[in-house]
């Protein structure tokens, strides 16, 4: 997450929402709220490949470790 936005993802699954700047003007402002969970749903059905896709990067760099580099 960039620096000071770390908490972004608690307030995105908050049911009270969160009040943001419009395109990043500071000068106008809303409130948001989001549909409960989600990023859950819009996820579940990635959640297969973006497993295999971590367990052959983290495989790959274990092999890269072990060779020596």
């Amino acid at each position: 997450m960039p620096e000071k936005q770390g908490n972004l993802p608690k307030y995105t699954a908050s049911p009270k929402g969160w009040r943001h700047p419009v395109y990043g003007n500071t000068e106008v402002w809303v409130h948001q709220v989001m549909k409960p969970k989600w990023w859950l749903d819009a996820a579940r059905p990635h959640w297969g490949t973006a497993r295999r896709e971590m367990n052959a990067a983290t495989d790959r760099v274990a092999k890269q470790i072990t060779r020596g580099g």
